[in-house]
């Protein structure tokens, strides 16, 4: 969430922003992590360069709203600028439908008859991309156990 207006803005270090060499902000911005930041506004970013193969690393970068670079517009284009990620439409994002347990253990015993004992991982890759929950092996497996032991009679 970016910070209140008045004060400089800035991220701490670890965080993901974009960053605009030259200051130019009509062009797609740069993913860059924050390698070193302080509350003054300046952070100083590991840019990932467009061919995928290197990192640069850029200091003394400046939000590209700081109004300290309106006096000043030579330090972005010799540093460049860095802005907020945007946050992601997650209505973009294809997510299965919730299933019930007891759908969900229907699902897992039919995947365990398909794939057999020794499976549990490639069972629990395909429970997670069917149910949309994490799974593991070490789920799959507690999970069959309590399906597949024999129930007590009342």
């Amino acid at each position: 969430m970016p910070p209140q207006q008045n004060a400089p803005k800035w991220l701490p270090t670890g965080h993901t922003c974009l960053y605009f060499p030259r200051g130019d902000t009509r062009r797609s911005g740069r993913a860059a992590i924050v390698t070193r930041g302080d509350k003054t506004g300046l952070l100083e970013l590991t840019v990932f360069i467009p061919n995928g193969r290197s990192l640069e690393v850029i200091g003394g970068v400046r939000h590209k709203d700081d109004p300290w670079l309106k006096k000043r517009p030579e330090h972005a284009l010799r540093n460049g600028v860095w802005d907020f990620l945007e946050p992601p439409d997650m209505s973009l994002v294809s997510k299965p439908p919730a299933m019930s347990s007891d759908e969900a253990n229907a699902k897992l015993l039919e995947l365990h008859k398909q794939f057999g004992d020794n499976k549990s991982r490639e069972i629990a890759d395909e429970m997670t991309r069917i149910t949309g929950e994490a799974w593991n092996y070490q789920r799959v497996n507690a999970t069959l156990r309590s399906l597949l032991r024999p129930q007590p009679e009342d």
